[in-house]
C-alpha cells in the first residue's frame, strides 16, 4: 500500500502542466510530496494500532467495571480530562505543525537554489549573504520545531498529571476498599493492571485520532498535487496511434498571459510555417519570444487562439503524437547524471549507438567526445557542469536530432557557439529537410534563414533577413 500510494503519487506529480512547475519552489514541492509518509504511516499502521488499541481498552473497562463501578469512573473522568486537552490543543498543535513544514520547505529551497547557483554566489562574494539568508530561513524553521515542542511538552505535563493524580486518587480508594473488607490485595494488583490496560490502550486510540485529524493538513498540501488537473497531452484526446506530421504549422490569433492579473504577453499571433522552412522569429528581450516556442512545442495552452498541426488542432492530432515527433533546445535546458551517449539518447531502455552518432556529428560535437578520455561514456555531472557551455549546448542538439524530428525548435539553441560551429550545425541540421523555428538574436543565425519574423508588443511582424 505504502509503495502504491508513493507511486501514484509522483506519477501523477509527473503528468502536471509545465507551468504548474513554473509557480513553485522545488523545495516546495519536495515538501508536499513528502506528506506522503505520515499519511502512509496512518494508512498502514495507525489504523491497525487504532482497532487493536480500541479493541483492548473495551476489553480493559469491562474487566475494570467487573471489579469496581466507582474506580472504572475514576479512570473514565481521567481519560475523558486527557482527551479534553488534546482536543483543546490540537488547533494550536495544528498551525504549529504547518508552520513547521512550510519554514522548513523553505530552508530546504533556499539551500537548493544556493547550491546550483554557487559559481554565481562566489563571483559576487555573496555567500555570507546567502549563509545569512539561509540561517534567517533555518532559525524559523527551529523556532516554528520548538514552538511544536512546547505543544508536545505541555501534552504530556497534562497527560503526568491528570493520571498520576488519577493514579494516587485510585489507589487511596482501593485501599480504603481493602480495610472495608470489600476487595483484596490481589485484587487491588488485578485492577492496577486492567487499568493500566486501559488507559495505555484508550490514550494511545486518542493519540491515533488526532493524528488522524492531523492528516488533513499533509492532505491539503498533498492535493495541490493531487487534485491539479494533468496536462493535456494526457486527456487521452487526439488521434489514436502514430500519425505523420508532415510539417506544417499555423497559429491562429494566439494571445497569452501568464495569469488573470497579468498583461498580455501575446496578443493576436498569427503564424504560418510551411514543411520544410528555416524561420527564424527575433525581437526585443521580454518579448514573449520563449513563450511562443513553448505554445508552438504544445508545452503551453494559449489563453485564446489555436495551433494547428498540419491542419488539424493540436488536441484533434494529439499531444503525443505530436510531441513524438519534435524536438527543441531551449534556454532552460539541461543535462542528467549520467554518460553523455545516456544523455543523447536521453537514457533510452535500447539506444541505438548509430543514431549518437549521427546526432553527435550533425550537432558537431563528435571530436569532441571522441577526444575525451572515455569518449561516449564520459560522466557528465549534476546539470551537465562537467561541458563547457557550447560543448553542453551542442550535445543538447545532439539529444534533440536523435530523435529524428519533423519539427526543430530552438531558443537561443547556438548562442554559445562562436561563428564557424554554429554555420557547420545550421549546414548538417539544414541537410535534414526538416521545419526549423528558431528564435535568436545574433545576426548571423537570422541571415540563415528563409523567413525572419519580428515579435514585438505581443505581435508578429515580417522581418528582413539582412537585419
Amino acid at each position: 500500500m505504502s509503495f502504491g500510494v508513493t507511486a501514484n503519487v509522483a506519477r501523477r506529480l509527473l503528468r502536471l502542466p509545465i507551468r504548474w512547475f513554473e509557480k513553485r519552489h522545488v523545495g516546495d514541492i519536495l515538501s508536499r510530496f513528502q506528506s506522503i509518509a505520515p499519511i502512509q504511516q496512518a494508512l498502514t499502521q495507525g489504523a491497525v494500532a487504532a482497532l487493536l488499541d480500541g479493541a483492548f481498552a473495551i476489553f480493559g473497562l469491562l474487566v475494570m467495571a467487573f471489579y469496581s463501578i466507582a474506580l472504572t469512573g475514576l479512570a473514565l473522568v481521567a481519560f475523558v480530562l486527557y482527551a479534553l486537552v488534546r482536543w483543546i490543543s490540537f488547533s494550536l498543535q495544528r498551525q504549529a505543525q504547518e508552520a513547521a513544514i512550510v519554514t522548513g520547505a523553505k530552508v530546504q529551497s533556499t539551500l537548493i537554489e544556493t547550491l546550483k547557483g554557487m559559481t554565481v554566489v562566489r563571483l559576487f562574494n555573496h555567500e555570507t549573504m546567502r549563509h545569512a539568508m539561509w540561517q534567517s530561513r533555518f532559525t524559523d524553521s527551529m523556532n516554528a520545531g520548538v514552538r511544536l515542542a512546547r505543544i508536545g511538552i505541555w501534552q504530556t505535563t497534562a497527560n503526568g498529571l491528570i493520571f498520576g493524580l488519577e493514579t494516587i486518587v485510585s489507589v487511596w480508594l482501593a485501599i480504603g476498599f481493602v480495610i472495608a473488607g470489600g476487595f483484596s490485595i490481589g485484587m487491588v494488583f488485578a485492577y492496577m493492571a486492567y487499568k493500566t490496560l486501559f488507559l495505555g490502550r484508550a490514550t494511545s486510540l486518542i493519540d491515533q485520532g488526532i493524528a488522524f485529524r492531523m492528516l488533513g493538513l499533509h492532505l491539503e498540501r498533498i492535493s495541490d498535487i493531487a487534485l491539479a488537473e494533468e496536462d493535456p497531452s494526457f486527456v487521452g484526446t487526439g488521434a489514436d496511434g502514430h500519425t505523420p506530421f508532415q510539417g506544417r504549422l499555423t497559429l491562429r490569433d494566439v494571445a497569452f498571459r501568464y495569469s488573470p492579473s497579468d498583461p498580455l504577453v501575446l496578443t493576436g499571433v498569427d503564424l504560418a510555417v510551411e514543411p520544410g522552412a528555416h524561420v527564424a522569429i527575433t525581437g526585443p528581450s521580454g518579448g514573449g519570444k520563449s513563450t511562443l516556442a513553448k505554445i508552438i512545442l504544445g508545452l503551453i495552452e494559449p489563453e485564446s487562439g489555436e495551433l494547428l498541426v498540419d491542419g488539424l488542432a493540436l488536441a484533434r492530432f494529439g499531444y503525443k503524437n505530436y510531441h513524438g515527433q519534435v524536438a527543441a533546445v531551449l534556454q532552460d535546458d539541461h543535462l542528467f547524471a549520467g554518460s553523455i551517449a545516456d544523455n543523447i539518447a536521453l537514457f533510452d531502455d535500447a539506444p541505438d549507438m548509430g543514431r549518437i552518432l549521427e546526432a553527435a556529428s550533425a550537432a558537431a560535437i563528435h571530436d569532441d567526445i571522441v577526444a575525451m578520455p572515455m569518449g561516449y561514456e564520459t560522466l557528465v555531472g549534476d546539470m551537465g557542469s562537467t561541458l563547457s557551455g557550447g560543448q553542453k549546448q551542442r550535445v543538447l542538439l545532439a539529444r534533440a536530432l536523435y530523435r529524428r524530428p519533423v519539427l526543430l525548435v530552438m531558443d537561443e539553441g547556438t548562442s554559445h557557439l562562436d561563428a564557424a560551429l554554429e554555420t557547420r550545425v545550421n549546414e548538417a541540421v539544414g541537410a535534414l529537410g526538416i521545419t526549423r523555428v528558431i528564435i535568436a538574436h545574433r545576426s548571423e543565425t537570422i541571415a540563415n534563414a528563409d523567413t525572419v519574423l519580428i515579435l514585438e508588443d505581443g505581435r508578429i511582424k515580417q522581418g528582413d533577413n539582412g537585419d
